[in-house]
This record gives C-alpha cells, sequence and structure tokens, in this order.
C-alpha cells in the first residue's frame, strides 16, 4: 500500500485526480495481470463507484484496457503495451494541434486587436488584449 500512495502523490501534482492516481497506482503494482473493478476497489478499500469513474478516465487516455477474462463474466483491466508512450505521443500531438489553431486565430484576428508580451519569469509568449503582460 505504501507503494500505491508514493505513485499516486507525484501524479496527483501534475494533475491526475486522487482517486484516479490510486487506482493507477493498483494497477501498475497489481503481481496480476488483470484486475475487475471489485478487485481494486477491495485493495484500495474503496467504493466500487470511485474505482469505475476512475477507470473510465484511465481508458479515455489510453493508460488502461478493458478485456473480457475466459470463465469471467465481469470486465478485466490492464495496461495495452506501449501505453506510456502513446500518452506522450498523443499529448504532443494534441499541444500542436491546439498551437496550431492559436496561431490561426491570431494571425485571422490582426495584429492591431492583440498584443504579444514576453513572460520574464518563462522567457515565453503570452498574447494579451490591450496591455502588457503582468507577471
Amino acid at each position: 500500500m505504501t507503494s500505491w500512495i508514493e505513485v499516486s502523490r507525484p501524479v496527483c501534482s501534475r494533475g491526475m485526480q486522487w482517486m484516479t492516481a490510486r487506482v493507477l497506482a493498483a494497477l501498475l503494482f497489481s503481481e496480476r495481470d488483470t484486475l475487475t473493478a471489485g478487485d481494486i476497489a477491495q485493495l484500495l478499500s474503496i467504493s466500487t463507484g470511485s474505482v469505475l469513474t476512475a477507470l473510465k478516465t484511465l481508458i479515455s487516455v489510453g493508460l488502461i484496457e478493458n478485456l473480457p477474462a475466459p470463465g469471467s463474466r465481469r470486465e478485466h483491466f490492464r495496461f495495452p503495451e506501449g501505453a506510456w508512450a502513446r500518452l506522450m505521443s498523443e499529448q504532443n500531438q494534441l499541444v500542436k494541434v491546439m498551437r496550431g489553431a492559436a496561431e490561426q486565430g491570431i494571425g485571422a484576428s490582426g495584429t492591431d486587436s492583440l498584443q504579444v508580451a514576453t513572460s520574464p519569469r518563462c522567457g515565453t509568449s503570452t498574447t494579451t488584449r490591450g496591455g502588457s503582460y503582468r507577471p
């Protein structure tokens, strides 16, 4: 259990919800290849509803997958092959798409409607309306 908490805290500090991080850690440190929602709920002493909500989040970002298990009517969950690499590449692609959309929007609105300022703290450009950037 200590391992789950140790892994959960840093993941939470990067924006993941606490319960989702706990479920992720339980799957990561499980000695079994797959776990059911009930298995995870029992391991973490939390409700199955909380586990299902966390699993839905993890499935949506591609970190885990659900699959049928022979002889079982319950869904089983595991990490798919290459889950971390896929997540990182998808996030990088999303950032590229968002940046392209922002650049198109700035280009379409004209330079007189926006000012671009540089943050002295991090050296990044920030677009503001009608004034300079104040950190």
